[in-house]
């Protein structure tokens, strides 16, 4: 699960190897500083710890941990930990190197005008488009771990200036307060969070184009991601989301309005149809 690579030029070549950084023996090179700052540097106490977090570990991705439940869940998603004795702190770095599938056209919402983007089995992948389509400082992110064995990732995107916060917090609520082992597609998900009623009528969409959820989360609607599923859900969903289709923004208004009232009478006559012919039988 991890990039062996990686391990060995950002951890163990930078700790092992004879250089500057790790042979510092704790005294302060007075050359730059002014007195002032020697005298600070010098009564200061030598931290090894963030000694080896600021300067021996040269990676991006670099968290402290003292719970071993969070070491756990690093190394199962493809991290490394550190232990240094006599340093109370662990160190998690970010060497994840596992096999993934990338950004391809979309297999189910296929179109022809628009883009050719869907998302992948990879969250972040998936979070990273979001933010390319939907380029705003309120476009928030928030991360969810969701199952007692599992702990899948679920992100919860929303557009904090035009969502309504109660639905916000409603959808944070369903995903937060569920209590199962494993969680393991947007399906499963979807089962769990939506309402229970005798209709049937669905309230929640899924969708594989990151731009069609763009679109709603323009609108004030909230958009969750699963770890490990190419499809997002939307919530909440009403009628004419099911009768829409995501080249309706590369047409005319007029032409596309035309087209929804064409899926909408071929809705009724598929449901209204059946019946009656066995009526008549």
């Amino acid at each position: 699960m991890v990039d062996s690579d990686l391990v060995n030029r950002f951890v163990l070549d930078p700790l092992m190897l004879r250089n500057k950084n790790n042979t510092f023996d704790g005294n302060v090179d007075t050359k730059t500083l002014s007195q002032d700052e020697v005298r600070v540097k010098k009564n200061q106490k030598f931290n090894l710890e963030e000694y080896l977090y600021s300067n021996l570990i040269p990676q991006n991705n670099l968290k402290k941990q003292e719970k071993f439940s969070e070491i756990i869940d690093g190394i199962n998603s493809g991290n490394c930990a550190l232990f240094v004795d006599t340093v109370k702190t662990a160190f998690d770095i970010d060497v994840k190197g596992f096999k993934q599938r990338g950004v391809e056209a979309p297999k189910n919402e296929i179109i022809i005008k628009g883009p050719q983007e869907a998302f992948s089995e990879n969250i972040r992948t998936n979070t990273s488009l979001l933010r390319r389509i939907a380029n705003n400082e309120n476009l928030i992110i928030e991360n969810f771990s969701v199952g007692n064995i599992s702990k899948t990732k679920v992100a919860v995107c929303y557009m904090s200036n035009i969502a309504n916060p109660n639905l916000v917090e409603e959808v944070k609520y369903r995903v937060t307060n569920l209590s199962l082992d494993a969680l393991i597609s947007t399906g499963q998900l979807e089962q769990l969070i939506t309402d229970n009623d005798n209709i049937g009528i669905p309230t929640l969409l899924s969708t594989e184009r990151p731009d069609k959820c763009s679109k709603f989360l323009m609108q004030g609607r909230v958009v969750v991601l699963v770890n490990g599923n190419p499809y997002a859900i939307i919530t909440p969903a009403v009628l004419i989301d099911f009768l829409s289709s995501p080249e309706d923004t590369n047409l005319k208004v007029s032409f596309a309005n035309f087209l929804k009232v064409l899926r909408f009478l071929a809705y009724f006559i598929t449901l209204l149809a059946p019946r009656n012919f066995y009526c008549n039988n």
